[in-house]
């Protein structure tokens, strides 16, 4: 899964930079082409309008290192109203802005993981996976680090987003935007709450 130990000198040691996903975590690139998300701080930048429901290009699997992640998976229903599709469209690096769709759809909730690891747990921690386009939506309840791989991607494919109807979303929000400083300092919070 991980291939170090991982400290604060090994992260702060990588040709990275920690960035903010529009949901609300943050997102800090580690090799072999794995991720840190810390999920749950409360001074972790968020968007205007959250948009959490939605797919992507790419399969993944996540392991829960610390803290409680929940995951709810759904399926549409095409005579829905209640959301409208967005078309992901590509900005800057990994930042995005969300394009409309004439679709609107429906949602049920298929699927609900609960994933926690009630230490700080790289030998054992939990996991959970997904494939690509599946609809779904994560959350943490409490200051959290998971780790997520990519496990394919489907290349030229675009992912969605789904926004309740008559909602806009938030395409000022940017996730290269936001003081570095401030972001290594929740990493640094949330690493030493782990030890």
């Amino acid at each position: 899964m991980i291939d170090a130990v991982i400290t604060m000198d090994y992260l702060r040691g990588l040709d990275t930079q920690p960035r903010v996903h529009g949901n609300g975590f943050i997102q800090l690139d580690l090799m072999n082409g794995k991720r840190l998300h810390f999920w749950g701080h409360p001074d972790i930048p968020r968007q205007v309008r959250a948009t959490p429901i939605h797919d992507h290009t790419f399969g993944f699997k996540s392991w829960c290192l610390r803290g409680r992640l929940v995951n709810i998976v759904y399926e549409l229903l095409g005579n829905g109203m209640e959301y409208r599709i967005y078309r992901v469209r590509n900005r800057d690096g990994e930042d995005t802005e969300l394009v409309p769709t004439e679709h609107r759809v429906g949602l049920l909730p298929v699927k609900v993981e609960v994933i926690v690891s009630p230490d700080w747990c790289v030998s054992m921690p939990s996991s959970y996976s997904l494939n690509s386009f599946c609809f779904h939506e994560t959350f943490a309840p409490e200051p959290t680090i998971t780790c997520m791989e990519k496990t394919h991607k489907r290349e030229g494919a675009t992912p969605h987003v789904l926004s309740p109807t008559g909602i806009a979303p938030d395409n000022d929000f940017n996730r290269h935007s936001h003081d570095p400083k401030l972001l290594w300092r929740i990493i640094e919070e949330m690493m030493d709450e782990g030890s």
